[in-house]
């Protein structure tokens, strides 16, 4: 999913705010949101994924949202901003089965420890319609930009003439490749063709 889609939702997003992708990034950091410049900066040395990168974007790009100077939360304060920003992070990477492993929801429960109900429920407000727009851009960048994606397809399984001590067939297609499994199998074997 990064890989194919990765550049082209950084493109998208350029068209609202400059998006740095820093090859000889030094800092210690995934990348950061300057609220002077309305800039993000991600790591994109060449030991960084696409996924990784992609994760960094969206945070850096749901910082901007509620760090932006002009923006309508500015007068939020910090830990209310990040707890937010946080939250649209973990919600949108989830949304895309990325690996959030990156955004503990423990993270953004010390985010929210310290703040009343009333906050929380007005915040959620904010965070489903902020999720829901960044979802919609990069669904709207995969529609636009006709990306498409192989995935596995059990096509039939032979459970029912099984003699004793044999094991089930399976026809699976992946893309345009088509594999037989002798045997029981998970189903996250079937996310890559390498699997």
């Amino acid at each position: 999913f990064a890989d194919k889609t990765f550049k082209h939702l950084v493109k998208e997003l350029k068209e609202e705010l400059p998006i740095v992708l820093d090859e000889n990034y030094s800092k210690a950091d995934s990348g950061y949101y300057s609220p002077l410049e309305h800039k993000i900066v991600v790591n994109a040395n060449s030991n960084r994924s696409f996924a990784d990168q992609y994760r960094t974007l969206i945070h850096e790009y749901a910082r901007s949202i509620f760090f932006n100077e002009t923006g309508k939360y500015w007068s939020y304060d910090n830990a209310s901003k990040e707890l937010q920003a946080d939250s649209v992070a973990y919600i949108v990477t989830k949304s895309f089965d990325m690996d959030i492993s990156n955004y503990n929801f423990a993270y953004v429960k010390d985010w929210a420890a310290h703040r009343d109900k009333e906050f929380l429920m007005d915040s959620q407000e904010n965070i489903q319609k902020e999720s829901v727009n960044l979802i919609k851009a990069i669904e709207r960048t995969i529609i636009e930009r006709n990306i498409t994606f192989d995935v596995s397809s059990v096509l039939n399984t032979n459970n029912s003439s099984i003699s004793e001590g044999e094991q089930p067939l399976s026809l699976i297609q992946y893309g345009e490749t088509f594999v037989i499994i002798k045997g029981d199998y998970k189903d996250k074997t079937l996310h890559s063709l390498e699997s």
